[in-house]
């Protein structure tokens, strides 16, 4: 059970805030616009992103915050990829990730209209994008660890049984009685980070499948906190199978 209360909450995402604007690394491509070099920029984007929490209790012992290229010149938006870690050696196992690829970008950096690698996908403890338009509003918040989906069996069953027993379903069951009963039940799907959804703890997100016409599939997205015991957002979903 995560223990902290709001306030400590709100004191270590000053904390967070903070380490991760003084350590930005800036893709040359973004160099290369002028854009995120000056300390209102930064500023500005860090303003932007939401406050990180990390998983279940742990700490962050550093950041390796990347403001990167989304493959446009000129940039219509700014990706700012933040990669925590929990300990001295993750840190040190990502700053080597960081500078194999940023070799690798400069090597292949030599004319301005030629595309190079990004900086996606630099090994961490967690691994957020946050993308952010040249005017510094934010258009989207993703954890991108593929760990989120890695949810204990017993941590999965208690936030289905949550939602199975939730006012939110009964009033869904509701609205939905002719619902084909072959989408089968709530399911557990991921964790879901503060970030995302705008709530202070981190949530498994249950997902309850109400249509699919063979192409896609539409639903309910239920946030738990399992902590609590309680649903705590309700979001819709689409969905295309792979």
């Amino acid at each position: 059970m995560d223990s902290r209360n709001q306030q400590d909450i709100a004191d270590l995402a000053r904390e967070y805030r903070s380490r991760i604007s003084s350590a930005f690394v800036i893709h040359p491509k973004v160099a290369l616009q002028g854009l995120g070099q000056d300390e209102a920029s930064k500023a500005q984007l860090v303003d932007a992103i939401p406050d990180l929490l990390p998983f279940k209790g742990r700490d962050y012992y550093g950041f390796l915050p990347v403001i990167d290229w989304d493959h446009r010149l000129p940039s219509k938006d700014m990706i700012l990829r933040v990669y925590a870690y929990y300990t001295k050696d993750s840190l040190a196992v990502g700053e080597a990730d960081l500078d194999v690829r940023l070799d690798e970008i400069r090597q292949l950096d030599q004319f301005p209209e030629f595309d190079v690698p990004d900086c996606s996908g630099i090994v961490a403890d967690e691994a957020y994008d946050f993308v952010v338009s040249r005017v510094g509003v934010l258009t989207s918040s993703r954890l991108t660890s593929a760990w989120r989906r890695d949810l204990d069996p017993r941590d999965a069953a208690r936030a289905a049984a949550v939602v199975r027993r939730s006012s939110q379903m009964a009033g869904l069951r509701e609205n939905t009685k002719h619902r084909p009963p072959n989408l089968g039940e709530a399911e557990a799907v991921s964790w879901t980070p503060p970030c995302e959804s705008g709530y202070h703890r981190w949530t498994v997100d249950v997902w309850f499948l109400v249509s699919y016409d063979g192409m896609f599939g539409k639903g309910k997205s239920f946030l738990v906190d399992i902590d609590t015991r309680r649903v705590v957002v309700v979001r819709e979903f689409t969905v295309r199978p792979d």
